[in-house]
């Protein structure tokens, strides 16, 4: 009986020992996605302050419509 008890002790005191570090893990995992969402927003702040600027031309607007389907399909 006694050899069950320490052996249990041990896997609660491990399991313990695993916990705090998981923890430990998620905080630095929650802070560093905080500050993604931060720089995400501020982002997209400053996207919305800028003016759209458009050609006045439809071969100007279909040629900057090509450009930036082709940068989107780059990124991907």
């Amino acid at each position: 009986m006694k050899s069950y008890r320490e052996t249990t002790e041990k896997e609660i005191s491990t399991l313990l020992v695993e916990r705090k570090i998981a923890s430990t893990n998620l905080e630095i995992l929650r802070s560093h996605y905080d500050a993604l969402v931060g720089r995400r927003s501020q982002a997209a702040i400053e996207l919305s302050r800028q003016p759209i600027q458009l050609p006045n031309e439809k071969d100007e607007l279909e040629h900057l419509t090509l450009k930036l389907y082709e940068e989107n399909l780059s990124f991907r």
